[in-house]
């Protein structure tokens, strides 16, 4: 089967500042505080204290969530900034930061690093909250669709539904029922003491939001906001094949397939596709939207 197709951008794919020295010291090494288990805020207190380190993301394709980090950097979902190296941030305060630089990301773990930003803004305090009871009260606080220039941050309250686990990471999410929409990615899940226990990220239409935790994050953004640090593993990438146009892929089963992401300017051009198979070929392309423009042979006829 050859095919010639015109190729789109490519997707398969997800407060206050801290109250001493210590806690952030602790931030930067990668350990967080617990969730104070006595202090219980209201939903205005909590939305007065966390509003002003919320910052909302804008690239040519999308808009996201994020939140200040000491240093003036920027965490998100590494899928609100992807495939560009720069987005529009805008503070609480109206700040706009055009062109920020994203500084790293962890394509694995769904996290990205921008700036850093020249802000006054409280960084978010972060806390280690996976010891909080099934059915405990939190809240969502970014920018669910989202279309104003300058917006305001918004809340949503809702419970830790349960707790999902990537066991080949060993890392931690939180579930929760609190309402969500597109632009919400890169979000505070805030605890009832008003401290960060994850960032948003993927979720299931409208029936729940999946935060990835900030006790197993933290060590990732240290990592990844560390200029004397070597990441390491942290910086995992879409992995490159070089700097070849011409590429050869063989299954190795049946189920086996490859999976290509092509940037600007290749993006603009033709890319031809070639597969040779005494059985059947699948091809199809996705854009940033999680469209499908192309969808080729979906048949089992060979």
């Amino acid at each position: 089967m050859g095919t010639r197709i015109i190729m789109l951008l490519c997707l398969a794919l997800l407060a206050a500042m801290p109250h001493d020295l210590a806690a952030q010291e602790r931030a930067a090494s990668g350990t967080l505080p617990p969730v104070s288990p006595t202090t219980i805020l209201s939903p205005v207190a909590i939305y007065q204290q966390l509003a002003p380190s919320a910052a909302y993301i804008v690239t040519e394709s999308s808009t996201g969530s994020g939140l200040l980090l000491p240093g003036g950097y920027v965490a998100t979902n590494a899928h609100v900034v992807w495939p560009f190296t720069g987005a529009r941030v805008v503070t609480s305060d109206g700040q706009v930061f055009d062109d920020t630089p994203v500084a790293a990301s962890d394509f694995l773990l769904d996290l990205a690093i921008l700036g850093p930003i020249d802000t006054d803004l409280p960084p978010a305090p972060l806390a280690d909250g996976e010891r909080l009871p099934i059915g405990t009260n939190v809240f969502l606080l970014g920018y669910p669709a989202e279309g104003e220039h300058i917006p305001q941050p918004a809340i949503a309250r809702g419970l830790i539904s349960r707790m999902r686990t990537w066991d080949a990471l060993d890392f931690t999410y939180f579930q929760t029922d609190a309402a969500v929409a597109g632009g919400q990615s890169g979000g505070m899940l805030v605890a009832p003491d008003g401290s960060v226990i994850g960032i948003s990220g993927m979720s299931l239409g409208e029936s729940f939001a999946v935060a990835a935790s900030a006790a197993d994050l933290a060590e990732h953004i240290a990592a990844l906001t560390d200029d004397d640090e070597t990441p390491g593993p942290a910086m995992r990438q879409f992995p490159p094949r070089g700097s070849s146009r011409n590429q050869r892929f063989e299954p190795a089963h049946f189920w086996d397939q490859r999976m290509y992401v092509i940037l600007p300017p290749i993006a603009q051009g033709d890319v031809d596709v070639n597969a040779d198979s005494d059985g059947d070929a699948l091809l199809f392309v996705t854009n940033l939207f999680g469209e499908y423009p192309l969808y080729l042979d979906d048949t089992l006829d060979g």
